[in-house]
């Protein structure tokens, strides 16, 4: 799968970046996308959709508007729904950074109360502080993710093999997101891909889903 994370979407646009989306659906890619981004109602989730992104993910509406996935769950399906939360671990508490605002808080418990498996089909964890780094990705967040029923994407500062198959050795992730690594050598979703060699990891506790590489743009 490919994530589209338009990062500056709230900011700038306040909409989701529907051009980069005409782009992409004219060049034909038939790998799956989610879409991340200034997605803030049912309309604008609609327009994503209808360009051919086949999930869509938020992140700001957790923070201001948590009934939106409620809505989108039903209007979509859980299956088409992914949840970001960039978090970090401070004093053997969570946090969960609000990228709009800038603001790190202590991890909201009514989330947990809301979300469930059933609205959604996976949640996308970002370790926000060590994005961008090599080697950095922070595995003992996964020790306070109060979710313990939905598929784990992990993202952030995940560049190595050592750190893949640790990642997918946890029972609970589904999937490893990376970008940056992908430019620094030709081929590299291939090599890193042989170099895991998934047949010697364990199979996903998910019914019907299996272990995915994502490509983080």
């Amino acid at each position: 799968e490919i994530i589209i994370q338009c990062i500056d979407a709230n900011s700038r646009l306040k909409k989701p970046d529907l051009s980069i989306l005409n782009k992409i659906s004219n060049k034909g890619i038939s790998t799956p996308i989610t879409y991340v981004g200034g997605i803030n109602s049912i309309e604008d989730a609609s327009e994503v959709i209808n360009l051919g992104t086949e999930r869509i993910c938020l992140d700001s509406s957790l923070h201001e508007n948590i009934s939106l996935v409620e809505k989108l769950s039903k209007k979509f399906g859980s299956q088409a729904l992914v949840l970001s939360l960039p978090l970090t671990i401070k004093k053997s508490s969570i946090f969960h950074y609000n990228y709009k605002k800038k603001i790190n808080k202590k991890f909201d418990d009514r989330l947990i109360e809301y979300i469930d498996d059933k609205l959604i089909s996976e949640l996308l964890i970002i370790d926000w502080m060590n994005e961008g780094y090599r080697n950095k990705f922070n595995f003992k967040l996964l020790d306070y993710i109060p979710f313990k029923k939905i598929p784990l994407i992990l993202f952030g500062g995940i560049t190595e093999t050592k750190q893949f198959k640790k990642a997918f050795l946890k029972d609970s992730v589904s999937a490893v997101a990376t970008g940056n690594i992908l430019s620094y050598n030709e081929h590299n979703v291939q090599k890193i891909k042989r170099s895991i060699n998934l047949e010697n990891l364990r199979k996903p506790f998910f019914e019907n889903q299996n272990l995915n590489f994502i490509i983080n743009e």
